[in-house]
């Protein structure tokens, strides 16, 4: 809200207003739960009902509570709120359009079995109007109770795509070092919760690598290279130069009669109702992960590589073909710096270019080294840690629990104020693309799309060992673009009606 008329502080973060996931993945909640939702066509006064009801839900700001919920919704979704169609042509065009038009699918890699006439939500008459999560530290039975009330506040104006999606519990430990036996909890809990990580189902510590928000207190003591501007991720902030400053959805300022979103004064000297400003744009795919094929491979391919694992005993030989995969320990250790035995605690603090330019430690199609290239893109490391930086992404996903019948996986959620610049480059540019680093026809060996042939090099003291008959580890079964709205857009949009027309008062606390 601005009451004062005056045009908002271009850099000072308005806390209050901007949605708690921006703050974190709320790690410290335990219990999770997302509801993928279709609204109903033509029952837009519904529609907004149910929005204002769930509206005191909604959290805003870093506080650590004991509760957590988020809304953000696709454009088809704002469109059945009533937002008018002139309205909606001011958002970018990548979320306007979703990620499944043919021509998107192909940039992201989502074809053959990975193409969303396929997906179990997201497409077709399992489209996604709305993705509502709730986060606790209680237990499922709370959640259980939490999402029957909601769903009975939700029928009048929508139903659920398909049933909850219930997020892995968040354990408090952290996955053993490779080879050093036990169950997954025999280490104690430790830096790894402390780093807001997690443990995907193909057993490796997620979330090592983050950016970090100036402003915010997860910010203090980051090294500069990890800190990213608040418009990087937070629409109307300043990002790192106006060039790459994501544009914001603005309105014609009568369509905000009641003033209740900020205003923005532009080169032309139009003011206009800043709809976008402290919000983010969510990128949501469930990621389904082929747990036993992916340990399978590793295990065939152990009497290739055997001459060059010399170094690493026989225990940790089919883990050290797997973290050449990833680029890291399963611990979350990294191979730049422990190439042959993995340390105890997760580290960061590496550049690819200045101490493994040629890929003997993490290989260069590892998947963390095409997720986050830091100073090898280019001859120039400067330049390289400058282009990576401006395609950064702040991940906020978690595992889900499968279904009987169904793989295990991630419900990967990655905030960015540009789709375009940030996830789609990422995915087309470093995690699709064949000859990345120099490579011949080879994809990101974990989530590469359907290129064929599908295969991996690890350089070696012997050579290169080129691996082949990679499986699709990964499947995608669901996606979409989201739009998370700040505090002022929800009130904004609960009480839209049409241009022009009073907009009904609502409180939200």
């Amino acid at each position: 809200m601005n009451p004062s008329g005056k045009p908002p502080d271009p850099s000072a973060l308005e806390t209050f207003e901007i949605p708690t996931l921006l703050f974190g993945a709320r790690t410290h909640l335990p219990y999770a739960v997302a509801l993928i939702i279709t609204l109903k066509d033509n029952s837009a006064p519904a529609c907004r009902d149910w929005l204002k009801a769930i509206s005191t839900e909604i959290t805003f700001g870093h506080d650590r509570t004991d509760r957590a919920c988020v809304l953000p919704f696709t454009a088809n979704g704002l469109q059945k709120l009533g937002l008018p169609k002139d309205d909606l042509a001011s958002f970018p065009v990548a979320f306007q359009t979703g990620m499944t038009p043919p021509g998107r699918a192909r940039v992201l890699g989502d074809i053959g079995a990975n193409a969303p006439n396929c997906w179990r939500w997201g497409y077709g008459d399992k489209a996604c109007d709305v993705i509502l999560i709730f986060y606790s530290e209680r237990n499922y039975a709370f959640m259980t109770r939490l999402v029957g009330k909601h769903l009975q506040k939700l029928a009048p104006a929508g139903e659920l795509t398909v049933d909850p999606v219930i997020l892995q519990k968040r354990q408090r430990h952290h996955p053993p070092a490779p080879g050093a036996g036990g169950g997954q909890g025999s280490l104690r809990f430790g830096k790894m919760l402390d780093l807001g990580l997690t443990t995907e189902p193909f057993g490796f510590a997620d979330g090592v690598s983050q950016p970090f928000i100036r402003g915010t207190p997860r910010a203090a003591g980051v090294p500069p290279r990890d800190l990213s501007p608040a418009g990087a991720f937070i629409l109307g902030y300043e990002a790192l130069d106006d060039k790459y400053r994501a544009i914001s959805p603005l309105l014609p300022r009568d369509h905000d009669p009641a003033s209740i979103l900020p205003t923005v004064t532009g080169e032309d000297n139009i003011t206009r109702a800043d709809l976008g400003r402290n919000g983010s744009f969510l990128v949501v795919r469930q990621l389904e992960q082929d747990v036993e094929e992916f340990h399978a491979f590793a295990k065939d391919n152990v009497a290739a590589l055997r001459d060059a694992m010399r170094d690493v005993p026989d225990s940790l030989k089919a883990k050290w073909v797997e973290a050449k995969l990833v680029g890291r320990w399963q611990n979350g250790v990294s191979l730049v710096r422990h190439p042959s035995h993995p340390g105890r605690t997760p580290d960061n603090d590496f550049l690819f270019r200045a101490e493994d330019p040629l890929g003997r430690f993490c290989p260069l199609g590892a998947h963390i080294r095409r997720a986050n290239p830091r100073d090898s893109l280019t001859s120039d490391p400067a330049v390289s840690q400058d282009i990576a930086g401006r395609h950064r992404l702040l991940r906020v996903g978690r595992p889900y629990a499968p279904k009987k019948h169904q793989q295990p996986g991630i419900l990967f959620m990655c905030l960015n104020a540009d789709i375009e610049l940030q996830f789609e480059t990422v995915q087309q540019s470093w995690l699709n693309r064949t000859d990345f680093h120099g490579l011949r026809n080879e994809s990101d060996p974990i989530t590469g799309c359907d290129a064929a042939p599908r295969a991996y090099t690890i350089p070696t003291n012997l050579g290169p060992a080129r691996l082949t008959g990679l499986q699709n580890f990964v499947k995608v079964v669901g996606g979409a673009y989201v739009f998370l709205p700040s505090r002022a857009a929800i009130r904004y949009l609960a009480g839209l009606k049409r241009p022009g027309s009073a907009l009904e008062p609502l409180t939200v606390t």
